[in-house]
Protein backbone atom coordinates (compact mmCIF):
# COMPACT_ATOMS: atom_id res chain seq x y z
CA UNK A 1 0.00 0.00 0.00
CA UNK A 2 2.73 2.47 1.12
CA UNK A 3 4.58 1.97 -2.26
CA UNK A 4 1.26 2.52 -4.55
CA UNK A 5 0.90 5.76 -1.96
CA UNK A 6 4.73 6.59 -3.16
CA UNK A 7 3.77 6.32 -6.83
CA UNK A 8 0.87 7.99 -6.92
CA UNK A 9 2.42 10.64 -5.56
CA UNK A 10 5.80 10.76 -7.75
CA UNK A 11 3.59 10.51 -11.01
CA UNK A 12 1.41 13.39 -9.19
CA UNK A 13 4.44 15.42 -9.15
CA UNK A 14 5.19 14.40 -12.57
CA UNK A 15 2.24 15.49 -13.75
CA UNK A 16 2.47 18.74 -12.33
CA UNK A 17 6.07 19.33 -13.78
CA UNK A 18 4.34 18.96 -17.33
CA UNK A 19 1.63 21.27 -16.26
CA UNK A 20 3.68 23.89 -15.65
CA UNK A 21 6.26 23.29 -18.63
CA UNK A 22 3.08 23.28 -20.94
CA UNK A 23 1.71 26.64 -19.43
CA UNK A 24 5.02 28.20 -20.02
CA UNK A 25 5.22 26.61 -23.86
CA UNK A 26 1.81 28.42 -24.28
CA UNK A 27 2.86 31.36 -22.66
CA UNK A 28 5.82 31.62 -25.09
CA UNK A 29 3.78 30.53 -28.63
CA UNK A 30 1.27 33.40 -27.27
CA UNK A 31 4.50 35.69 -27.24
CA UNK A 32 5.73 35.19 -30.55
CA UNK A 33 2.05 34.61 -32.23
CA UNK A 34 1.73 38.20 -31.23
CA UNK A 35 4.92 39.65 -32.59
CA UNK A 36 3.92 37.75 -35.82
CA UNK A 37 0.85 39.87 -35.48
CA UNK A 38 2.95 42.89 -35.37
CA UNK A 39 4.92 41.68 -38.06
CA UNK A 40 2.20 41.95 -40.66
CA UNK A 41 0.57 44.79 -39.10
CA UNK A 42 3.73 46.75 -39.30
CA UNK A 43 4.16 45.02 -43.02
CA UNK A 44 1.31 46.20 -44.34
CA UNK A 45 0.65 49.58 -42.27
CA UNK A 46 4.17 50.57 -44.28
CA UNK A 47 5.33 51.56 -40.47
CA UNK A 48 9.08 50.53 -41.64
CA UNK A 49 10.41 51.41 -37.64
CA UNK A 50 8.29 49.48 -35.80
CA UNK A 51 8.94 46.71 -38.30
CA UNK A 52 12.84 46.93 -37.86
CA UNK A 53 12.37 46.84 -34.45
CA UNK A 54 11.11 43.01 -34.11
CA UNK A 55 14.73 41.93 -35.77
CA UNK A 56 17.97 41.13 -34.23
CA UNK A 57 20.68 43.25 -34.90
CA UNK A 58 22.52 39.33 -35.73
CA UNK A 59 19.80 38.71 -38.60
CA UNK A 60 20.07 36.94 -41.65
CA UNK A 61 17.32 37.74 -43.63
CA UNK A 62 16.44 36.03 -47.16
CA UNK A 63 13.32 38.11 -48.79
CA UNK A 64 12.12 37.31 -51.74
CA UNK A 65 12.54 39.87 -54.09
CA UNK A 66 16.58 39.68 -53.34
CA UNK A 67 19.59 38.18 -54.23
CA UNK A 68 21.28 39.57 -51.41
CA UNK A 69 21.32 37.93 -47.77
CA UNK A 70 20.79 41.11 -45.69
CA UNK A 71 22.70 40.61 -42.61
CA UNK A 72 22.30 43.89 -40.60
CA UNK A 73 19.26 46.16 -39.26
CA UNK A 74 20.40 48.77 -41.76
CA UNK A 75 19.83 46.21 -44.22
CA UNK A 76 16.10 45.41 -42.90
CA UNK A 77 15.52 49.06 -43.01
CA UNK A 78 16.20 49.75 -46.17
CA UNK A 79 14.85 46.46 -47.91
CA UNK A 80 11.38 47.41 -46.25
CA UNK A 81 11.80 50.95 -47.63
CA UNK A 82 12.49 49.72 -50.78
CA UNK A 83 9.52 47.36 -50.74
CA UNK A 84 6.81 50.10 -49.66
CA UNK A 85 8.02 52.18 -52.52
CA UNK A 86 7.98 49.66 -55.39
CA UNK A 87 4.29 48.64 -53.92
CA UNK A 88 3.05 51.81 -52.77
CA UNK A 89 0.29 51.36 -55.12
CA UNK A 90 -0.90 48.22 -53.13
CA UNK A 91 -3.48 48.61 -50.90
CA UNK A 92 -3.50 45.61 -48.89
CA UNK A 93 -6.62 45.01 -46.81
CA UNK A 94 -5.03 41.87 -45.38
CA UNK A 95 -2.17 40.37 -44.49
CA UNK A 96 -1.39 37.75 -42.47
CA UNK A 97 0.46 34.83 -41.73
CA UNK A 98 -1.72 31.55 -42.22
CA UNK A 99 -2.15 28.73 -39.13
CA UNK A 100 1.43 29.48 -37.99
CA UNK A 101 3.59 26.23 -36.81
CA UNK A 102 5.20 27.78 -34.09
CA UNK A 103 7.70 25.10 -32.56
CA UNK A 104 10.15 25.78 -29.45
CA UNK A 105 13.44 24.60 -29.75
CA UNK A 106 14.63 25.82 -26.38
CA UNK A 107 13.82 28.44 -23.95
CA UNK A 108 15.61 31.26 -26.04
CA UNK A 109 14.77 29.61 -29.38
CA UNK A 110 11.51 29.05 -31.58
CA UNK A 111 10.88 28.89 -35.33
CA UNK A 112 7.68 29.85 -36.81
CA UNK A 113 6.34 28.50 -40.30
CA UNK A 114 3.75 28.85 -42.48
CA UNK A 115 1.69 30.38 -45.87
CA UNK A 116 1.34 34.16 -45.28
CA UNK A 117 -1.44 35.55 -47.80
CA UNK A 118 -1.79 39.36 -49.19
CA UNK A 119 -4.84 40.59 -50.27
CA UNK A 120 -5.87 43.94 -51.67
CA UNK A 121 -6.88 46.31 -54.89
CA UNK A 122 -3.86 48.33 -56.58
CA UNK A 123 -4.68 52.04 -57.29
CA UNK A 124 -4.59 52.05 -61.36
CA UNK A 125 -7.59 52.65 -63.38
CA UNK A 126 -8.78 49.33 -63.41
CA UNK A 127 -8.30 48.67 -59.74
CA UNK A 128 -7.41 45.48 -60.02
CA UNK A 129 -6.93 43.28 -57.48
CA UNK A 130 -4.26 41.16 -56.01
CA UNK A 131 -3.50 37.95 -53.63
CA UNK A 132 -0.14 36.94 -53.03
CA UNK A 133 1.01 33.67 -50.91
CA UNK A 134 4.49 33.00 -50.05
CA UNK A 135 6.51 30.72 -47.60
CA UNK A 136 7.08 31.96 -44.74
CA UNK A 137 9.61 31.55 -41.55
CA UNK A 138 11.21 33.22 -39.20
CA UNK A 139 13.50 32.02 -35.92
CA UNK A 140 12.89 33.96 -33.04
CA UNK A 141 15.92 34.55 -30.42
CA UNK A 142 15.13 36.02 -27.30
CA UNK A 143 17.22 38.74 -26.27
CA UNK A 144 17.47 40.92 -23.14
CA UNK A 145 13.99 39.57 -22.04
CA UNK A 146 12.62 40.00 -25.76
CA UNK A 147 12.06 38.21 -28.38
CA UNK A 148 13.47 39.39 -31.58
CA UNK A 149 14.05 37.71 -35.42
CA UNK A 150 17.12 36.33 -35.95
CA UNK A 151 16.30 34.52 -39.13
CA UNK A 152 13.89 35.75 -41.98
CA UNK A 153 13.31 33.59 -45.13
CA UNK A 154 10.35 34.54 -47.48
CA UNK A 155 9.47 32.90 -51.40
CA UNK A 156 6.64 33.10 -53.67
CA UNK A 157 4.49 29.59 -53.53
CA UNK A 158 5.27 28.28 -56.90
CA UNK A 159 3.24 28.25 -59.47
CA UNK A 160 0.31 24.97 -59.89
CA UNK A 161 0.92 23.42 -62.92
Amino acid sequence: MKLLIVLFLLLKSFSTFADEGLKKENKVKNIINENILKWYSNLCLSNVEELVSLYSSKITFLPTSSKMVIKDLKGVKDYFIGVNEKYKAFKTNKCILLSPEIILIDNNTVVVTGIDEFEGVIENENKDSFNIKGRQSFIFRKENNEWKIIHHHRSRLPKQG
